[in-house]
């Protein structure tokens, strides 16, 4: 064992308490989003207040961020492009709202592309989005599998 303490925080059952997410985030020291669709990770960190209630504990260094694939995406500025990889019009039904969310958390500057040139089913849609983001001059970071951004 090395010790870690797992929990799964559940975004959408924070989506009418949002103090309930704050004690959750405060007893962890390092959350990990996963991936998925990113426009429905990006509204459901909206809905329930993560997208707010997790900059102080970022902020102050007691709360790490990390993510992949969908998780990763979000910690861009913008999801542009990304409605080449996930579908924009694939919100589930009991979400609160369905508006499709194009900025993202802006703890990178840019779009975050997953996939690229790695061994993933998404990986020649992921260089068609880099060439679009290329050709418009829209800032962006491509990740093959298994990199990493540190900030």
């Amino acid at each position: 064992m090395l010790g870690y303490r797992v929990v799964e925080i559940d975004l959408r059952h924070h989506f009418a308490d949002r103090s309930a997410l704050v004690s959750a985030l405060a007893s962890v020291s390092f959350f990990w989003a996963t991936g998925g669709n990113a426009f429905v990770l990006n509204l459901a960190m909206r809905l329930s207040g993560f997208a707010d209630v997790f900059r102080g504990p970022l902020d102050e260094g007691s709360l790490v961020y990390g993510g992949y694939s969908a998780g990763a995406v979000v910690a861009g500025t913008s999801l542009r492009g990304i409605e080449l990889l996930d579908r924009i019009d694939d919100l589930p039904e009991a979400y609160p709202s369905a508006q499709v969310l194009w900025e993202g958390l802006g703890l990178v500057d840019g779009v975050i592309v997953p996939h690229h040139r790695s061994d993933h089913r998404e990986s020649a849609t992921a260089g068609v989005v880099v060439e679009r983001l290329a050709q418009s001059g829209m800032p962006f970071r491509a990740l093959r599998d298994g990199e990493v951004l540190v900030k």
